[in-house]
């Protein structure tokens, strides 16, 4: 019992962390607050740029964008397949609101991508970044549900979850296409969708064995 009412207590703090991050970031965004210390990120993140990091971030931003579409469809299924029907839709809704969230924050904000240096053109709105977004709901749903079929490794899928987010949420800074706020705020925003979507779906996660 302490140890469900303690982790129960450590989600509903991280619930109100994150809220608290997005809503603070948002404000100040809206008002121009965060440009010095963003530019001054990315210029030191510039600084240290190199062929070699060109290409394993480029590779780190192509996971949060069409591979992770690749692992979504393919979470769905297995869900679908080895779990049950009503989970695997919750998942699926849970990634289509983050989605549209995404969508419909980049229209409200109307934020402009930074323009330091020459890099790749990407098209939409800056604020917050989809990629750290549907990255943070996606491989999180894939921890989840990896670590409920091995609840012996819960700990070490976390982590490699939580490096594969932040390797893809730094590869948009590195590449010079979001704000250090826009990532900031896309990961926060992304883990309340994350953690709403595993709270309603777990009372129907029922996996069969392999």
């Amino acid at each position: 019992m302490t140890y469900r009412l303690s982790r129960a207590s450590a989600v509903a703090v991280s619930i109100a962390a994150c809220a608290a991050v997005a809503a603070i970031l948002g404000r100040d965004v809206a008002e121009g607050e965060t440009l010095r210390i963003d530019t001054a990120i990315l210029d030191a993140i510039h600084r240290h740029a190199s062929p070699l990091l060109d290409n394993v971030f480029a590779f780190a931003t192509f996971m949060g964008g069409p591979g992770v579409v690749a692992v979504a469809v393919a979470l769905v299924a297995y869900v679908f397949v080895r779990g049950t029907r009503r989970e695997a839709a919750i998942f699926a809704i849970g990634m289509i609101v983050a989605e549209v969230l995404d969508l419909v924050l980049k229209e409200l904000f109307d934020r402009v991508r930074p323009d330091l240096w020459l890099r790749v053109a990407v098209s939409g709105e800056s604020f917050p970044s989809g990629h750290a977004l549907a990255s943070t709901v996606i491989y999180g749903l894939v921890a989840y549900t990896v670590a409920r079929l091995w609840p012996g490794h819960t700990m070490l899928v976390g982590a490699i979850a939580a490096l594969v987010v932040a390797a893809i949420a730094f590869s948009r800074l590195y590449l010079g296409v979001h704000w250090p706020s826009d990532v900031v705020a896309g990961v926060a925003i992304g883990y309340l969708c994350l953690t709403a979507t595993i709270l309603y779906a777990r009372r129907f996660a029922v996996y069969r064995k392999l």
